[in-house]
């Protein structure tokens, strides 16, 4: 662990950084093992791992991608070596988050691991190392689509998640009974539901490049935008979703309200003009014409119209 930076200030004869390479790694663990094997439980076992959390910075003097880069691959070189030992085991909870969607696997800050991913690593370290009294929620049957969306109804969101990544990683979406695009379709609507817009965006993303004719795919990416602060690219993808199912209401006041964010009134007006052609709720549909009424008054005369993202996209 890091010193702090204000020891490091005050006695800084005290601390000194190495760099180990391959071989320093494995005699430290070689002198681990025979420590244990010497003074240890007859019939120990030993599971090696390495952790998928990167550096976020480094005493190196180089950049610190470079030096996670390197300092991942000795680890990962020194317990694959030390791992031929007897009684000892490599556990890839490093390969099952890195070789998963970073989108998936990773926050957002792009450091630290889902919670949904360390379950699974812990549940599956469980099953495989642990007697079968202790296995609880155990992952090795698939669920099914009507499960996850009983959990999704019923606003279960963190176990609906789970699922889906536990599907998204063994890639059993099918036998749980989705097509490619209504796994990533549902995907992202959970997501949303779940507060993780970047992780619906990409699923969606995918969905949309699965078939480019889904109004719901479209609505949902433009929720995901709007969810990240991207208000101009939710327009187009509402925008998007009212071309290809001009009669959806809600697609029209969505529309609208990303309009209206946009600064375009007179297009939000339409939109919900539109809405209300389409069986809108009437009081949703005058508040928000009101609202959008306020809105130009205060922006002032209005400029030149940005254009109409339907025909723009």
């Amino acid at each position: 662990r890091t010193p702090p930076l204000a020891l490091q200030r005050k006695q800084p004869d005290r601390f000194r950084m190495d760099i180990l390479k391959v071989g320093d790694l494995v005699s430290s663990l070689e002198d681990l093992y025979n420590l244990l094997d010497r003074y240890g439980h007859p019939d120990f076992r030993l599971v090696v791992t390495v952790s998928p959390v990167p550096m976020n910075s480094t005493f190196s003097g180089k950049d610190v991608l470079s030096a996670n880069s390197y300092s991942k691959s000795a680890l990962r070189a020194a317990a694959e070596e030390f791992s031929f030992a007897d009684r000892v085991d490599y556990f890839p909870s490093y390969e099952i988050v890195t070789l998963t969607d970073r989108n998936v696997s990773f926050t957002e800050d792009n450091i630290h691991v889902n919670s949904e991913i360390v379950g699974e690593i812990v549940e599956r370290f469980v099953s495989k190392y642990c007697t079968e009294k202790l296995i609880v929620n155990s992952s090795n049957s698939t669920p099914t689509r009507e499960r996850i969306l009983s959990l999704v109804n019923s606003e279960n969101f963190q176990e609906a998640k789970r699922l889906f990544l536990n599907l998204a990683r063994t890639q059993k979406w099918k036998d749980a009974g989705y097509t490619d695009f209504e796994f990533y379709l549902e995907f992202g609507r959970t997501h949303l539901k779940a507060d993780q817009p970047v992780a619906a965006e990409h699923a969606l993303q995918r969905a949309i490049r699965m078939d480019r004719s889904s109004p719901e795919a479209a609505y949902n990416l433009g929720l995901a935008k709007r969810a990240l602060k991207r208000e101009d690219e939710a327009e187009l993808e509402f925008a998007r979703a009212c071309k290809l199912n001009p009669r959806n209401p809600l697609f029209y006041i969505d529309l609208a309200k990303s309009r209206m964010a946009n600064s375009r009134f007179e297009g939000a007006a339409e939109s919900l003009k539109a809405a209300l052609v389409h069986g809108g709720d009437g009081n949703q549909v005058s508040s928000l014409l009101a609202a959008c009424k306020v809105a130009q008054d205060e922006a002032g005369p209005p400029g030149q119209d940005a254009g109409d993202p339907v025909s723009r996209h």
